[in-house]
C-alpha cells in the first residue's frame, strides 16, 4: 500500500496465531483481516499485514516460530492470538492434530463448518457435562501457557514490537468456559505487569452476545460475526494506543472507530 505522507507511513502488523487468526473455519473475514481494514479506513493509515498461523498449535508448540517469522518480519504491532485451545479441555485428544477443536468432524460431518443451531446448546451441555465428570484437563496447564506467553511478550517488547495478545474466546461448554475465564483473568495479570504491551479481553467482548451468534456448532471455532467482534475490538485498541502516542489522524477519525458495530 502506497504512503499517503510525510506522516502517514506504512503500520506494520503481523499475526501471530492458531487457525482463526487466517479466518479458519470460514474462507475469508477472519478478525486479523478485519482488524486491519478497520485501521486503515477508519484511521486514512495505510497498513501492510501478514499472517503466520499454525492451525492446531497450543502456545507451547507455537513459541519456537515466533523469532525468525514474526520478529524477523519486524512489524510495528503484532497480535498474538493463544489460550483459546490452550484453555480447552477436549473430549478427545487424538482430535487436537485437526484444527485444534474438539472433533474436527463427528459421523462424517464438519462440525467446525456449521452454523451454531437451536440444537448446537445441547451438544455444548453435553460436552460440559461430561468434562464435570471426567474431570477433563486443559489442554496446556496454566502455568505452562503464562510462562510461554510471557517468554513471547517480552521477545517482542524487547524488538521494539507492541503486542496485542488477545485472550481465550468463549466456549459453548460451560466446563471449557469456566476454565477460559481462568486463563484469560491470569494473561490479563500478566500483561498488566508488562510494560508496552496491550490486552483484548475477547471474553469481555463476546459475552455481550449469545453464544450461538458468535460460535460455530462445534462451540469452539468463532462465527463469523464472532470474528467481526473481535476484530473492531483489536482495531479499537489499536487505534487507542496510537493516539495515545501521537501517531494517530485526527480524533474525529478515531472516533468513527469507536462508534463501529
Amino acid at each position: 500500500m502506497s504512503d499517503n505522507g510525510p506522516n502517514h507511513a506504512p503500520l506494520r502488523v503481523a499475526g501471530f496465531g492458531a487457525c482463526m487468526i487466517s479466518g479458519y473455519p470460514h474462507k475469508s473475514g477472519g478478525f486479523f483481516n478485519i482488524a486491519c481494514t478497520h485501521i486503515a479506513e477508519g484511521l486514512a493509515c495505510p497498513v501492510e499485514s501478514e499472517i503466520f498461523s499454525f492451525g492446531g498449535f497450543p502456545a507451547t508448540r507455537a513459541e519456537k516460530y515466533l523469532e525468525p517469522r514474526v520478529v524477523g518480519y519486524a512489524p510495528n504491532y503484532v497480535i498474538i492470538q493463544f489460550g483459546s485451545l490452550d484453555a480447552l479441555c477436549p473430549v478427545r485428544r487424538r482430535s487436537l492434530s485437526v484444527r485444534g477443536a474438539s472433533g474436527a468432524r463427528e459421523g462424517g460431518r464438519n462440525y467446525q463448518g456449521r452454523p451454531a443451531t437451536s440444537w448446537s446448546r445441547l451438544r455444548w451441555e453435553f460436552l460440559s457435562l461430561w468434562g464435570y465428570f471426567r474431570r477433563l484437563e486443559p489442554t496446556t496447564p496454566l502455568a505452562a501457557y503464562l510462562r510461554v506467553m510471557e517468554r513471547m511478550i517480552d521477545s517482542c517488547i524487547a524488538a521494539g514490537i507492541t503486542p496485542i495478545v488477545l485472550t481465550p474466546f468463549i466456549y459453548g461448554s460451560r466446563y471449557s468456559m469456566r476454565n477460559g475465564v481462568r486463563y484469560a483473568n491470569a494473561l490479563r495479570q500478566l500483561v498488566a505487569n508488562k510494560r508496552g504491551a496491550l490486552l483484548v479481553d475477547c471474553i469481555e467482548v463476546l459475552r455481550a452476545y449469545s453464544k450461538r451468534a458468535v460460535l460455530q456448532h462445534d462451540g469452539f471455532h468463532l462465527s463469523q460475526k464472532g470474528h467481526a467482534i473481535v476484530g473492531l475490538a483489536i482495531a479499537q485498541q489499536m487505534a487507542a494506543h496510537l493516539q495515545r502516542l501521537g501517531n494517530a489522524p485526527p480524533p474525529a477519525s478515531l472516533a468513527s472507530l469507536t462508534r463501529a458495530s
